[in-house]
């Protein structure tokens, strides 16, 4: 029987609908998010069948539909990024205020080609020190 999308042969580790996870002995995460009850087996799928997955969420080996800047070296179905692998902007904090702005700007064109800096006056900073803004005219420079 499905219970709720979730077809409990497929998970034998899964209680059935008339198993209470209260008190259940070496019950998982995994058994309480498929659990009787749960809503996600409700939703529509991009076929409009309740309990169906939607395309975008079937995983594949490879994902084809990455942007191309984003792709790595080798092919892979999940690729992890951060936000400072997505800008050419680094902002500088905690930079003591002693007047080292092109020393600073001297350190980080080893990098690569700086489009622009500025110090940000009105950027929260501690006492005594500043903030720096640096553009790089190639986003792998910033990286």
């Amino acid at each position: 029987t499905i219970v709720d999308g979730v077809d409990p042969s497929a998970n034998p580790s899964t209680p059935g609908p008339s198993c209470s996870l209260i008190g259940l002995r070496g019950a998982r995460l995994a058994d309480v998010v498929l659990g009787r009850g749960t809503r996600a087996g409700k939703m529509a799928s991009s076929d409009g069948k309740p309990g169906g997955v939607f395309d975008h969420h079937v995983q594949t080996a490879v994902c084809d539909s990455r942007a191309k800047y984003r792709e790595g070296r080798r092919p892979r179905a999940v690729k992890v990024y951060t936000i400072n692998l997505e800008s050419q902007y680094l902002l500088i904090q905690g930079v003591p205020a002693v007047g080292a702005m092109k020393e600073l700007v001297e350190r980080f064109a080893l990098y690569g080609a700086i489009e622009q800096y500025n110090a940000l006056d009105e950027y929260p900073a501690e006492d005594f020190t500043e903030v720096y803004l640096i553009k790089f005219v190639k986003l792998q420079s910033a990286r």
